[in-house]
């Protein structure tokens, strides 16, 4: 499932509109989706529709087949903190946001979702393992 997943656009956010296993493949998209759970509401990241998919059950590829068809992304979770480090990743202006900001302010003045948005899913993972490893050094 992962190389399937790999080139599908992806967006981050720090909430989902319902509680899944981390293994489970979030996915959004501006019309209903298919899924082991779904949901029309939530954070606005590409539309309202959400949909949760159990990569163990045998129709895991079908809901990640029709819901990539509906224009659907894959949804990265991650606070904000890892959020700004994910968008810091290979950024020569790392270090001046960090010293310039913290908190709040360095979140409002990156703008991760400016730099984030519609990654293929493959970058967005790279980067997720990037920020952590910075964030517990």
């Amino acid at each position: 499932m992962q190389q399937a997943l790999a080139a599908i656009k992806s967006r981050v956010t720090d909430k989902l509109p319902f509680d899944v296993d981390p293994s489970w493949v979030v996915m959004n998209a501006p019309r209903p989706l298919a899924g082991h759970l779904t949901t029309d509401s939530g954070e606005f990241l590409t539309g309202r529709f959400y949909a949760a998919i159990d990569p163990a059950d045998s129709m895991a590829a079908a809901y990640l087949e029709t819901n990539t068809k509906l224009d659907a992304c894959v949804v990265v979770i991650a606070s904000k903190a890892v959020q700004v480090e994910m968008a810091l990743v290979g950024s020569r202006y790392a270090d001046r946001y960090r010293n310039e900001f913290t908190g709040d302010d360095l979140y409002k003045a990156v703008s991760p979702d400016r730099h984030l948005r519609d990654l293929p899913f493959s970058e967005m993972q790279s980067r997720l393992i990037q920020a952590k490893s910075l964030a517990t050094n």
